[in-house]
């Protein structure tokens, strides 16, 4: 366990416990939880898993907001493509839209006038 607070690992520490506790999230449930189910599954112990998150409120946020990247990012590579592949249609360019409706905070979502629909 050593290797977890060498400077080059705290960003592959924090991902391996995103991935675990998204992973625990999924499968048992975001409230039956905790934070040692958490460090368990990670494969740290708990005063490094509260190094890294201050809380389980905080790890629950952490989780949310990098699935919520990952799938904003998805998003707006899909809605690229159309564009760019000259196939913007009204159903391509809601998606995007609705994206950006939800404030979402991903940069580069696609409007309407941007993927050149018109009603």
């Amino acid at each position: 366990m050593s290797d977890w607070l060498a400077a080059d690992r705290t960003d592959l520490a924090a991902d391996r416990i995103l991935d675990a506790a998204a992973a625990l999230f999924s499968e048992k449930g975001v409230a039956t939880v905790g934070m040692a189910d958490v460090a368990k599954a990670a494969g740290c112990s708990r005063a490094t898993l509260y190094r890294y998150f201050e809380n389980r409120r905080a790890l629950q946020y952490a989780v949310v907001n990098r699935e919520s990247r990952r799938i904003g990012a998805a998003v707006v590579a899909d809605v690229k493509d159309v564009h760019e592949s000259g196939g913007a249609d009204r159903r391509d360019c809601r998606v995007g839209a609705r994206a950006g409706a939800r404030g979402s905070h991903v940069d580069g979502v696609v409007s309407h006038r941007q993927c050149g629909y018109r009603q």
